[in-house]
Parts: structure tokens; sequence; C-alpha cells
């Protein structure tokens, strides 16, 4: 939800990440991404937003998107220095089964003045 006066920043790339995971695994790998793997995404520089969904119906059953400044975050140090795996992300990550892991850069070049805004507030 953007603020009043705050501006909409998607970003020029974006990382999408699809996943199933086994259902008795389900609540402590959803609480990981919540208390260690996004906030950590959130720290790197470039890294603008994080959003998680799960599907309502079909599959996958998860998808992840995180707002890039643009796709070359992914190679930066920063985000490079968060990959080594903590012993929580080892243990939890045995439940996830068929990820896939995707990087989009953006095609769009300029919408309408006022278009993001007015499409963000209708929906609060």
């Amino acid at each position: 939800m953007l603020l009043p006066g705050q501006d909409l920043n998607l970003g020029n790339a974006l990382l999408l990440v699809t996943s199933e995971m086994e259902p008795e695994h389900e609540t402590e790998i959803n609480r990981w991404f919540d208390e260690e793997h996004v906030p950590e995404r959130l720290e790197v520089p470039g890294f603008l937003w994080a959003r998680r969904y799960r599907v309502l119906e079909g599959a996958p059953t998860y998808v992840n998107l995180y707002g890039l400044t643009d796709a070359d975050v992914l190679q930066s140090e920063a985000y490079l220095a968060v990959r080594p795996p903590s012993d929580r992300r080892n243990r939890v990550v045995r439940g996830h089964v068929r990820n896939t892991r995707s990087v989009y850069t953006t095609i769009t070049k300029h919408y309408p003045d006022g278009y993001r805004h007015d499409a963000i507030r209708t929906g609060q």
C-alpha cells in the first residue's frame, strides 16, 4: 500500500519464483520466508519490494515476486553476500519441491501521467 505522497517504484526488473511445498513443512517454510528470507532480500540495495502469493486453485502453490531496480542487482556483491544459506534455510529447503526462478526486465516505456496513482488508489 502506498502512503499519501509516496511514489510507486515498481523497478525495471522482476524476480519471479514459484514453488510447491510438502504440506508438513509449509508452516515452517512460510515463517522462514517472512522472518528471514524476504527481510534479507529487502536489505539488499536494488530490491525495492517483495510480495508473496498463494494460489486459490491449481498450481504452483506459491508465487514470490521481487521488484528490482534492474536485473544487475542479482549479480551485485550485496546480493551475493546474503546467498550463503543459514542453518534454518538448509532445514526448510528440503520441504520445497518444483521450484522455478525467472528474471524479467520491463518493456513498458511509459504510462500516462496519473495512471499509476489512480490505479493503485482505486484498490485501497
